[in-house]
């Protein structure tokens, strides 16, 4: 369940431990029942649908048991919380805007370790699988190392997923027009080394198996939220990609 968190529920900026991407920091703020949690905050400029994507790419992994931020929310942030995280943007003379909020999740970006010492442990991982046949589903284009958290002991959780249905900037034509084109899927190349075992293509076809009644049964949770942030033409032209895509076998070309 996703939920909407108003205009003050933001209490301060956490000091940058790294470099990440732009318009995203790390926060303390208040969740639904006014309890401090930390989360990172993801603005997106007003013409992407990066947060639509955000939004349905966690609720479709979630769904699908793999791994991710237990919670997430959209915050609405004023003008002058946003100019707090992004001094260096200008976010125009827009009152309010609808961010990403993604609660914390301990642990380290795989990318930021050796690669030795991640490569086994990503195989023999449960979700690797079912995250590589969903990355196929969504089209999602920048499934990179650094977007899979290593929690240990041989658990990861996935985030970020603005880059879903070919990235941020998609349209109901490019859709139509990619629904069955091939792309490179980083998740299948960093975890199985781009080519899938017999077992391990069996493995990613079991779980393209559950996207027809996984959509089916969560189409509504997305609907309600991208009927807010997108026109019906583009939830349609989503929705029709994803049932295309969602079809028995149509993996199996793809691994």
């Amino acid at each position: 369940m996703i939920s909407l968190l108003d205009t003050g529920h933001l209490i301060a900026p956490l000091p940058q431990q790294h470099r990440t991407a732009n318009h995203h920091r790390a926060c303390l703020m208040l969740d639904e029942y006014g309890r401090e949690v930390k989360a990172h905050i993801k603005a997106f400029p007003g013409d992407s649908k990066a947060l639509a994507n955000e939004l349905a790419g966690w609720i479709l992994h979630r769904a699908a048991g793999i791994e991710a931020a237990e919670r997430i929310w959209v915050i609405i942030l004023s003008n002058a919380e946003l100019n707090a995280l992004f001094p260096a943007v200008d976010w125009g003379s827009a009152d309010e805007w609808p961010c990403l909020a993604v609660q914390h999740i301990a642990g380290q970006p795989v990318s930021a370790k050796a690669a030795e010492l991640w490569t086994d442990e990503l195989a023999a991982w449960h979700s690797t699988a079912p995250c590589i046949a969903m990355a196929e589903w969504l089209w999602e284009i920048d499934g990179n190392a650094g977007n899979l958290i290593n929690t240990g002991r041989g658990e990861f959780a996935a985030i970020d997923f603005a880059d879903s249905f070919g990235g941020p900037d998609w349209t109901p034509g490019r859709l139509r027009k990619n629904t069955h084109s091939p792309f490179y899927n980083k998740r299948l190349h960093i975890a199985w080394g781009g080519m899938a075992t017999p077992a391990q293509r069996q493995a990613a076809r079991e779980s393209a198996d559950q996207h027809a009644n996984i959509l089916h049964r969560h189409w509504q949770d997305i609907s309600h939220w991208w009927s807010c942030l997108l026109k019906p033409k583009q939830v349609q032209a989503a929705h029709n990609f994803l049932q295309a895509r969602a079809v028995p076998n149509w993996i199996d070309s793809r691994l």
